[in-house]
């Protein structure tokens, strides 16, 4: 697994960005959780006080995530862990010194897929999008039979009391756009009926639990719950 994440970071093309590459691997924990250590697999492009003052940080940090964590949201990786979704930080976000992109890693396999750890992206300044280097990261995973989410599949259910029966729909959030807007505008716009003044977004957990969504830490929280729970789709109804 090594040699071919190794693989992966030295193909990256940088293109001419300061910054640096490096993994963090996820070993077996207690409790379904799994201990997440930055190792050997680093790659810097350039040379820069910041970004080698910020490795040496994360060569000493470690931590357990599971499905009962809340991770520091100061630890970027963790969260891509906890969510099973790509993560970034870009010029657009308030006082960002470094840039990053963090993408959790899987076995490409159909009948499971195993998580292996993440890959972080650092750069200085911070970029105004990582897309491009998503997708460049993306295809270099698939050459070497890795895979990490480019989506989650959401279903949404309606009682339409009117006719004594549930409307369902289903939709894809990406990664880039899995944001509260997003979600709003996928749902009333297949929804017709729905009083879009008075109605609840809730999300259905895998104990039949229902969570409101209010804010986008809602959201994340709820993507994050649906994939340590091995969730292939995100249950949510309007209330």
């Amino acid at each position: 697994m090594q040699f071919k994440i190794n693989k992966v970071l030295q193909k990256f093309n940088f293109g001419g960005q300061l910054g640096f590459l490096q993994f963090w691997e996820a070993t077996s924990g207690c409790n379904d959780s799994v201990h997440m250590v930055v190792g050997q697999l680093y790659r810097l492009n350039g040379n820069h006080e910041g970004l080698t003052d910020y490795r040496a940080t994360c060569l000493h940090y470690e931590t357990f995530i599971g499905p009962d964590t809340h991770v520091d949201p100061e630890f970027f990786a963790g969260l891509a862990a906890q969510t099973g979704f790509a993560e970034q930080r870009t010029v657009h976000d308030h006082h960002q010194i470094m840039g990053q992109l963090v993408m959790p890693v899987f076995t490409n396999l159909r009948s499971h897929q195993t998580f292996l750890g993440v890959i972080e992206f650092v750069t200085l300044p911070p970029k105004a999008s990582y897309v491009d280097d998503f997708n460049q990261l993306y295809r270099l995973l698939k050459n070497e039979n890795f895979t990490t989410p480019e989506e989650k599949t959401v279903k949404v259910e309606y009682e339409n009391k009117t006719r004594y029966g549930k409307d369902i729909i289903k939709f894809s959030l990406h990664w880039t756009s899995a944001g509260m807007n997003d979600l709003w505008r996928e749902v009333t716009k297949r929804f017709k009926r729905v009083n879009q003044d008075a109605f609840q977004i809730k999300y259905v957990d895998h104990n039949n639990n229902t969570i409101p969504i209010f804010r986008y830490e809602d959201l994340r929280a709820c993507i994050a719950d649906s994939s340590w729970n091995d969730m292939k789709t995100i249950k949510m109804l309007i209330a």
